[in-house]
């Protein structure tokens, strides 16, 4: 097992490593190969790096530079996996991943890319051919303490670039071999069901459970499997195919003595062994073959093997080689969060059934299993995804065994749902039914209260060390010390310490909009919430619910929206959902915003300094101009948060309250505008400091070059979320200018864009 650490850990190595892996780096292992003690270690952890930087190397490789972002060219190609429509109340368009052809990869179009295609055909078929008018974009995206790395997963599905279509003309050639086969085979399926159920709530499950197309399962479904945690019964994976392995051994164990040549043959367990394993290849197939189906189908032929080879005696040493396996056909997927939970959830089952499962009733066993594995889990899912569910492991009590029954029929209906006959409708609506209500269970799971969902962000040191005092709590009886797990655990229940800081403030990168975190040891504001689609980016649920929970904040005091435009606005209603208990203040609220305004949280000022008069701006034609202007003091140190206004409200803002304007730290005006910063408004200001929140390369062009300029000129830092990611200052009240954390820096990986204009 220690060769299977060290080859982990040389995966892991060039992976966090913001730079490529240094050749030298190998001498010195290749000199501690030559002590016998270290052989198999160093030599395996060298294996891991070499092999990981290869992949990293290859994925690089092949990306659309930046040199070239936005350029517009022709390119061939072929519609790779299930295109997801997305309905024309959400701004109807298609999203689909596009494997390209010879011609466009020698002229240096990544193979895969993938496209946005607004205002599309109605129908768009997998495995087809189309001549494609394209504006190809380098992968980048925004960059924030713990929100989703969309770089980082682009990287990892080997997407090399975005892009949208200009044009489209459908071409002859259409894609063949057996994935395509295979791709319209699964279209064909997922149509079917659409025929005999139409917008049935249970379809989605069907779909998802036959052939692993997620499509018509929405926010809503994986927000209730994330409270309950319960996802991973509806991904296709390790579970699925373990119960498929088994029903198929269960079949053939049975039916094949009712064939005495072959079973003279070949005896029945080996048979019913390798037909186990050729069905749950059959169904991984039909699963789309995904990263995680693939995973699960290496596990189950390893795991043959190693049963005909009699390796299960040691079955710690058998899931350390099958781990191997799977991290050495993609080292790249050590990223996936799932590869992790998965494994630790098979050895955990495996650790208890081999040492702590008593005798008893099967469903005393499996609920006493089930309280187990979620008490394994839950330092994991609090490292990795800052929450747990704490219902997950009554959930799954419940569902698991339901999943497991009705699984099976789901492949059946979707086999049957091929016959264009009128008797399969009534048994596949049954069927939907049946999940339809175990949908319905599940939603009401999630409104027993609070509880449901522990938003906790625990330092790795704490998650590893509380995984530890549970692996020590369920020891075998015997073992010294057991107790001393729960002092491992009891850190998980410490909340993190708050920020010692007077304020913090963090600039969120929301992409073209906007959001501000204004934090005292005790308070928090939100000035903003970033933009929000419909259909589309929600920078409230991706970016700034994600970073409240990232810094263990259990409440939102305050949430000031400077004006009602939807890049300012739109994700309010996803906070509020999430921090029901803060109060509005500004547009489209109870309490607009007005120049006198003001409160005071842990000796820090806050003051609005306009609009003059309450407004709630949404029906205004200049409603830019009517930005709540919010001034925050600190000690010696002052802050500006200016909203979108533009030059008339500078100027109403310098002759009315000039006394005020001064500021070291300061919000650039709407995003940095040509119609905004003034100079006589930054004349007024003087700040040592300016900050841009923009989109990078966006289409609106902000920050304007010329006022990019008029800052240079006075000899101010100049700041821009699209450049650094998010950036965050500790302000002590004292007349030194801090440095700001770069987000874009300090979280660097070799995947992520440069911090670039």
């Amino acid at each position: 097992m220690r060769w299977a650490a060290a080859f982990t850990l040389g995966c892991g190595a060039v992976l966090l490593n913001p730079a490529p892996w240094a050749l030298w780096w190998s001498l010195p292992l290749l000199l501690a190969a030559l002590w016998a003690p270290l052989r198999g270690i160093a030599l395996a952890l060298l294996l891991g790096a070499v092999l990981c930087e290869w992949q990293v190397a290859e994925r690089l490789e092949d990306r659309w530079p930046a040199a070239r972002h936005g350029e517009v060219r022709e390119v061939t190609g072929w519609i790779s996996e299930l295109p997801d429509a997305r309905p024309a109340d959400q701004g109807a368009h298609w999203r689909f991943r596009l494997t390209t052809d010879d011609g466009a990869q020698a002229a240096g179009v990544p193979r895969d890319v993938r496209v946005s295609w607004y205002d599309g055909p109605e129908t768009l078929a997998a495995a087809s051919c189309w001549r494609f008018t394209l504006r190809l974009r380098m992968p980048r995206g925004s960059h924030n303490p713990g929100g989703f790395d969309y770089e980082g997963w682009l990287f990892r599905e080997r997407l090399g670039a975005t892009a949208s279509v200009r044009d489209a003309v459908p071409c002859d050639d259409a894609l063949g071999g057996w994935r395509a086969g295979l791709l319209r085979l699964r279209a064909d399926w997922a149509e079917g069901l659409d025929r005999h159920l139409g917008a049935h709530p249970g379809k989605a499950y069907l779909a998802a459970l036959g052939v692993g197309d997620g499509r018509s399962l929405t926010p809503a479904h994986w927000q209730v499997f994330r409270e309950t945690g319960t996802s991973h019964l509806v991904v296709i994976s390790g579970l699925h195919l373990a119960l498929m392995t088994g029903v198929g051994f269960a079949l053939i164990r049975v039916l094949w003595p009712l064939w005495p040549a072959a079973a003279l043959r070949v005896p029945t367990p080996v048979a019913a062994g390798w037909g186990a394993a050729m069905l749950a290849t059959g169904y991984a197939l039909m699963a789309g073959f995904e990263p995680p189906v693939i995973r699960a189908l290496l596990m189950v032929w390893l795991a043959l093997w190693l049963a005909l080879r009699g390796g299960w005696r040691q079955p710690f040493r058998a899931l350390a080689l099958i781990w191997v396996v799977v991290v050495a056909w993609d080292p790249v997927r050590l990223m996936r969060p799932g590869v992790w939970l998965s494994f630790m959830a098979v050895a955990a089952i495996v650790y208890l059934l081999a040492f702590r499962l008593r005798a008893g009733p099967g469903w005393r066993q499996f609920a006493w299993l089930q309280l187990a594995l979620g008490l394994v889990m839950l330092p994991m899912t609090l490292g990795l995804f800052a929450g747990t569910s704490l219902i997950a492991p009554l959930a799954n009590l419940v569902a698991v065994p339901l999943f497991m029954l009705l699984t099976p029929a789901a492949l059946l209906a979707g086999v049957l749902a091929q016959l264009e006959v009128g008797w399969v409708t009534p048994p596949l609506q049954w069927l939907a039914a049946a999940f339809a209500a175990i949908d319905v269970g599940l939603q009401w799971l999630t409104t027993l209260g609070n509880g449901v969902w522990w938003p906790h962000a625990p330092p790795w040191a704490v998650s590893v060390l509380a995984l530890l005092g549970v692996l020590l709590l369920l020891a075998p009886r015997g073992v010294p010390g057991r107790a001393l797990g729960l002092i491992c655990m009891a850190p998980l229940l410490i909340p993190r310490a708050p920020d010692d800081a007077p304020l913090t403030v963090t600039v969120l990168d929301v992409g073209q909009g906007l959001a501000v975190v204004a934090r005292t040891p005790h308070h928090t504001l939100l000035y903003d919430a970033g933009p929000a689609w419909p259909g589309g980016f929600d920078a409230g649920d991706a970016v700034v619910v994600p970073y409240l929970r990232y810094r263990g904040l259990s409440q939102l005091d305050r949430i000031m929206v400077s004006h009602a435009d939807l890049d300012h606005a739109g994700g309010v209603a996803a906070v509020r959902e999430a921090f029901p208990g803060a109060r509005l203040l500004g547009a489209d609220t109870e309490a607009p915003c007005a120049a006198g305004q003001g409160w005071q949280w842990d000796g820090v000022q806050f003051d609005v300094l306009h609009p003059a008069v309450a407004s709630a701006s949404a029906a205004s034609a200049h409603r830019n101009d009517e930005s709540c202007v919010l001034r925050i003091v600190v000690g010696s140190q002052t802050l500006l948060l200016a909203g979108d206004i533009e030059a008339t409200a500078e100027q109403a803002l310098v002759r009315d309250a000039h006394e005020k304007l001064t500021a070291q730290w300061l919000l650039a005006p709407h995003h940095g505008s040509r119609t905004s910063s003034s100079e006589a408004f930054i004349d007024a200001v003087r700040p040592q400091t300016v900050v841009f929140s923009a989109g990078w390369r966006h289409h609106f062009g902000h920050p304007h070059p010329q006022v990019v300029e008029r800052y240079a000129w006075r000899g101010i830092d100049r700041w821009a979320t699209a450049e650094h990611g998010a950036l965050t200052w500790r302000f002590d009240g004292s007349a030194v200018e801090p440095q700001p954390q770069a987000w874009r820096h300090v979280h660097r990986r070799r995947w992520h864009a440069p911090a670039a204009p």
